[in-house]
């Protein structure tokens, strides 16, 4: 099999590449196709050396992209960038090309059907969510198949907090943008901090794509103070500007995602009243295996993961038009604001009820690894892990 997918431990496609890539790599032979050295970051020195085992060298890379139109002799798995469909990074056929595509729009452009004819004989989606889009197209050859968690990192072992035990903490993950509905986040923190004085609020929002975060000023919730030279400031001075107590606020700066469970399980609940998905949120994902309850938006990806039973779902949802110079560029789920304060307020008062949340969390995540993953993608391509 071939891999043309981005590697890393900052962002969502590099977490899933590296996985993947590791999990398929037990079971079948893999050459890996990005920019030459481009490893991403966050790896320790013996996961760089391995990864590195399966990049394909600057020879067999100039010779095998030197003709597009040659195939090369195995399946290929390939990015896709966004709802574009093009291709992510390096374009590659196979003698099997698949593409694999995580979008937040719910319009596609008129070209999309075109791209996805001459460049991929099935198009996978990163939840049931995007499949649906996919098809409203006229695509028809699509599949689903979830990313997964890596147990050995994100598991419930040693759950119980081991500091801040006279706080109640609450997490909120994510790049910092409107997509997030971050906005949602501080205007419920506010409320919550108003009427509790213990309520700590921790955030990991670091954003590499600052241009993303600029849609935060259309939000119906927050003043939109996006002043600063670096992330910390940023962040710090959009909850200042709403009000939010900021000696009752932890910013988490980025961080490798493998870092990031003992941050989870020193926390109560996590927030993530998204308004779009086009994967399964990886954070979501990550902060629910180590049985951690969560309040969440029960719409877009989050569906496939979300239930009654391992978290409290904000099943309010209207309609959030996005709009670009005039235009209609997408439509969202718009999670009820007072809904998620409700929600918020019974956590803070039910403590104790959380913590059956949190063990359907970790058990129902817990079969959602990316072995399985891995064992999806080789049925999907007719792979026994023979060779």
């Amino acid at each position: 099999m071939y891999l043309v997918l981005p590697l890393g431990a900052f962002h969502g496609w590099g977490v899933c590449g590296r996985n993947l890539l590791r999990e398929l790599a037990g079971q079948v032979a893999v050459t890996h196709l990005w920019p030459d050295g481009d490893l991403g970051g966050g790896f320790d020195d013996l996961e760089a050396a391995y990864l590195r085992r399966f990049a394909m060298s600057s020879e067999e890379r100039r010779r095998t992209l030197a003709d597009p139109g040659v195939a090369v002799p195995g399946s290929v798995l390939q990015s896709i960038r966004d709802h574009t469909m093009l291709p992510g990074g390096p374009y590659l056929r196979g003698s099997q090309t698949v593409g694999y595509t995580f979008f937040e729009r719910d319009v596609l452009p008129e070209s999309a059907r075109r791209v996805v004819t001459d460049h991929y004989d099935l198009v996978v989606a990163g939840s049931t969510w995007c499949e649906e889009i996919l098809q409203r197209h006229g695509i028809p050859r699509t599949a689903t198949i979830l990313q997964g968690i890596d147990p050995q990192l994100f598991n419930p072992a040693a759950g119980e907090k081991q500091i801040f035990r006279d706080s109640f903490v609450v997490f909120s993950g994510g790049k910092l943008s409107l997509r997030k509905g971050h906005d949602i986040v501080i205007r419920a923190i506010k409320a919550l901090q108003d009427r509790h004085r213990d309520v700590l609020f921790v955030h990991a929002w670091f954003n590499p794509w600052p241009a993303t975060m600029q849609g935060l000023t259309g939000s119906p919730h927050i003043r939109c103070d996006l002043s600063g030279e670096d992330h910390l400031e940023i962040t710090g001075n959009l909850l200042a500007a709403n009000g939010v107590d900021l000696d009752r606020v932890i910013s988490v700066p980025a961080r490798s995602n493998a870092l990031m469970a003992k941050i989870y399980k020193n926390t109560d609940l996590g927030l993530f009243p998204n308004r779009c998905e086009g994967g399964t949120n990886l954070v979501l994902m990550e902060y629910m295996a180590c049985g951690k309850p969560v309040i969440a938006s029960l719409g877009s990806g989050h569906r496939d993961i979300l239930s009654c039973e391992n978290s409290r779902p904000i099943k309010t949802l209207g309609v959030a038009e996005i709009r670009h110079e005039g235009g209609l560029v997408t439509r969202w789920d718009e999670p009820d604001l007072d809904e998620t304060v409700e929600h918020l307020e019974w956590a803070y008062q039910n403590r104790d009820q959380l913590l059956p949340l949190g063990e359907r969390a970790a058990a129902d995540l817990s079969k959602l690894t990316w072995r399985r993953a891995a064992g999806a993608w080789l049925k999907l391509l007719g792979r026994d892990g023979s060779e």
